[in-house]
Order: structure tokens, then C-alpha cells, then sequence
């Protein structure tokens, strides 16, 4: 990953690679001793290297005993994300949270999920997703349940549903409000699905109100920003309207291909150089800049900075609306990998085609 200052300018310098996070394993004994004991073979793709696996597993570390390390070292809480449904107001062509559930889990179980994700990672934090997370009626209590629990809590919404309301209610509790802004234009918010059944949109007005009145409630709460770019919105540029919210982090990514049964969205996939130009036409960077490294972050501005990433598999923690960690790393879909309801958590991620070097540059 590399961090540029000036986005205008042609220089970086690393502030987290890939190296440094290798680099971190010489001196994990030092935190964690061998008491995980022997490494668990994780799921991998054929074509992963075996090195880190070798490696680690001949010192007895395991993958979840180095996010925990990692994570006291760095003081950055390991964030799982919470996909409490599939159902969405929304219909997006770009979706990738399409996990083939039929039916929601109860508050207890995702309150048992939490309990299970904390015994495995003491002091992690959790990210309620979906779908559009609020759609569940238990949101606001799960989130106040993880809350209580001492973890940070964020949430990613498409926003539609926020009301003044549930901003009072629920702003106090969150460490960052997620909002997925895919385009400002009104036909292309139509065209990628982004709009509810009958065509309406949140406006760019309606933004403003909303993230205006989160910072009035709690202005420790932080605004970031989701983008998705695909063949509908590869040559827009709103720089301008981003910036005329107060957001903290506006994260920029490449479509994720994805195929199911019933979902397939490789019409509307680009390339890495169209990916790359969309970088350059919004943040005035050169595309050389982001060919070596799939992770980037840029200064936008003084209070505001920008992640651009080509490749999101082995980068999460995903939990989803079925109660599975799932592996985004073997094919187009989505394999459970433990159930977190039941299963032990732990033993999820050290079988998790998880790359933790990537997952940890990402944050």
C-alpha cells in the first residue's frame, strides 16, 4: 500500500506494505509465544504461495494469533463485517453481497456471533453491513449490543432509509457512518439500480442533511464514503460533490465480479487501466502510481483521505447473513468456512483464505 500526501504529485512513500506486515511475524513469538500451537492448514487457492503457510506453520503461528498480535502492536481492531441480510431497497447491478440466505438469524444469534468473534479476537470491532442493514428491525439493539461489549461499531448503508430520528438514536453509538455513493447523477443512480423500486434516489441535498446532522449529534463519528466504479460510472468525476460532505475516508473500488445461481455481473466489469483512469480523472493522479500496488491511500484533503483498491479477495472478514465466515478467495462465490454460530471462530479464520498482509494494509 502506498500513501500519497499530494495527489498531484508523482512521489509516495510506504507507510504500510506488504513487507512490513511480513516483517511483523520475526517478532510475534515475542507477544504470543507458540500457544495457539501448530497452524491449521488454511484454505488457499491452488496458485497462493505456500511460503507464508510453510513459514508460519513451522512456528506454530496461526492466523488468528497474528491479528490479535498485529492488532495490540498496531492498536487497529480487528474489524469483522457483520452482513445481517441479504435483503436490499436497493437493487444494484454491482452488488456482491449475495450469499443465497432464505431467511434472517435472530438478535441472538448475531449476539452470540459477536460473543464468539470476541472470545476469538479479544477487542475486536464490527462493521454492520447487509443488503441494507436497515432493513433488520434489531439494528439499533445490536449495535448498541456491541457497543456495550466495548467494540467500536461502524455501519455501511445506502442511506435511503436514514431518517432525523435514527440519526439521534444511533449516531452516539457509531464510531463511522458508512454511506455507499456510487454517483451524484440521477440516471446513472437509475441505470446501476441504485434507487428504490420506484425510481427515487437520495439526493445530494438529502446527503448533506444527513451527514450535517450525524456530526451535530456526535462529531466524534466518523463519515466515510464507499464507491464502486463499473462500466455505468467509469467517466464521472465527483470529486466536488465528495467533498462538499464532511467525510473522513472515501474508499474507492474496482467492481468485484461475482456469479451465482441466481447473480452475475460480468456485464457491467471493467478493466484495470478504466479503473485506473477514474482514479486519475477524480484525484489528478497518474495511473503509473497505481500499478505496482493493489492497496493506495491519498491525502485529499487535510481531514480527508482516499483508499483505492483493484482487488478485494482475502481482504475481509465476512460474516454472512447465513452466520458463515465465508472465503472470497476459491472461486466467483462465496465458501462457508465455519458457521459463528456454532462453529469456533478461531478455527474459521485459520482455514480462511484470508490474506492478512493485504487486510491489514487496508486499514
Amino acid at each position: 500500500m502506498r500513501h500519497i500526501n499530494n495527489t498531484t504529485s508523482t512521489s509516495s512513500s510506504a507507510v504500510v506494505t506488504r513487507s512490513s506486515v511480513s516483517d511483523f511475524a520475526e517478532s510475534f513469538l515475542k507477544f504470543n509465544g507458540r500457544s495457539e500451537g501448530t497452524a491449521i492448514p488454511f484454505v488457499m487457492e491452488e496458485d497462493r504461495s505456500q511460503a507464508e503457510y510453510s513459514v508460519n506453520a513451522s512456528r506454530g503461528i496461526t492466523r488468528s494469533a497474528m491479528l490479535n498480535s498485529y492488532a495490540s502492536e498496531s492498536r487497529k481492531p480487528v474489524k469483522f463485517n457483520l452482513h445481517l441480510i441479504e435483503a436490499c431497497n436497493y437493487s444494484c447491478r454491482h452488488c456482491f453481497a449475495k450469499f443465497g440466505s432464505r431467511k434472517m438469524l435472530s438478535f441472538d444469534n448475531w449476539r452470540i456471533i459477536v460473543d464468539n468473534c470476541l472470545r476469538a479476537v479479544p477487542g475486536c470491532s464490527f462493521n454492520i453491513a447487509g443488503g441494507e442493514p436497515l432493513l433488520a428491525a434489531y439494528f439499533h439493539d445490536l449495535a448498541r449490543y456491541c457497543h456495550d461489549r466495548g467494540s467500536k461499531v461502524s455501519v455501511i448503508t445506502n442511506g435511503y432509509l436514514i431518517t432525523d430520528k435514527w440519526i439521534r438514536e444511533n449516531a452516539g453509538i457509531l464510531d463511522t457512518l458508512g454511506l455507499s455513493l456510487d454517483s451524484f447523477d440521477e440516471g446513472t443512480l437509475v441505470k446501476m439500480g441504485r434507487c428504490t423500486r420506484s425510481g427515487k434516489i437520495l439526493t445530494a441535498g438529502r446527503i448533506k442533511e444527513i451527514t450535517t446532522l450525524v456530526k451535530e449529534v456526535n462529531p466524534d463519528c466518523r463519515i466515510k464514503v464507499n464507491t464502486v466504479v463499473c462500466s455505468l460510472n467509469r467517466d464521472e468525476i465527483v470529486r466536488e460533490q465528495i467533498m462538499d460532505i464532511p467525510v473522513s475516508r472515501w474508499k474507492i473500488f474496482k467492481m468485484m465480479s461475482f456469479a451465482n445461481d441466481s447473480f452475475n455481473n460480468s456485464d457491467i466489469v471493467i478493466s484495470d487501466e478504466e479503473y485506473m483512469r477514474y482514479i486519475s480523472n477524480n484525484l489528478g493522479t497518474s495511473p503509473e502510481m497505481l500499478k505496482d500496488e493493489n492497496s493506495h491511500i491519498f491525502s485529499l484533503s487535510g481531514t480527508c483521505s482516499v483508499v483505492v483498491e483493484k482487488n478485494l479477495d482475502g481482504g475481509y472478514l465476512m460474516i454472512d447473513a447465513n452466520g458463515n465466515l465465508v472465503d472470497n478467495t476459491i472461486n466467483t462465490n462465496y465458501v462457508p468456512v465455519v458457521n459463528c454460530v456454532t462453529g469456533d471462530v478461531r478455527d474459521g479464520i485459520n482455514r480462511l483464505g484470508l490474506d492478512t498482509e493485504l487486510y491489514w494494509s487496508r486499514y
